[in-house]
Parts: structure tokens; C-alpha cells; sequence
């Protein structure tokens, strides 16, 4: 199982928090990233890869998440607060 965290930005703890108990559930699970700048977002280099997406309110946003999910997660987890939800593929 692959996670993606999106908007990642400054939650470091949250990317932690999900890379251990992920390490508990199953072996070679991963915790995936992204960001509209990852490369200034600390969280981003914690988790295990990070990809770079459009701004929430582009159009291309959902489309870019998905093409992402298809190839690497099984689970989106937004951490942007406007989003208080959590979706499985």
C-alpha cells in the first residue's frame, strides 16, 4: 500500500506519523508527496519520493492527482484544511 499526502508544505510530523504506522501495517509501503513547490516544502523531503503538482484551483489539479495515484498510491490523504476528507482507491 502507497499513500499520497497532498499539500504537503511544513507537515514533516505528519509525513513521519504516516511512514511509521505504514512501516506496522505492511512492508514496502510508501509515502508519497506532493506539493506546488516541493522543493520548499520540508515535508516533501522526508517522504519517500515527492512530486510536483498545479495549484489546487487549476483545472488540471485533480487530473495531475490522479495520473499520480494510478501509478504509485492506493490512498489520497488531503492535508490541506479545506479538505477535511480522505478518499481510497
Amino acid at each position: 500500500m502507497n499513500i499520497l499526502i497532498t499539500s504537503a508544505g511544513q507537515r514533516v510530523s505528519l509525513v513521519r506519523a504516516f511512514k511509521t504506522e505504514l512501516s506496522r501495517l505492511v512492508k514496502n509501503g510508501k509515502v508519497f508527496t506532493v506539493d506546488l513547490n516541493p522543493v520548499l516544502a520540508p515535508a516533501c523531503h522526508v517522504s519517500d519520493a515527492y512530486f510536483q503538482v498545479p495549484r489546487v484551483t487549476d483545472a488540471m489539479y485533480i487530473d495531475t492527482l490522479l495520473t499520480i495515484c494510478e501509478e504509485k498510491c492506493h490512498q489520497i490523504n488531503y492535508s490541506n484544511d479545506r479538505y477535511g476528507i480522505a478518499h481510497s482507491k
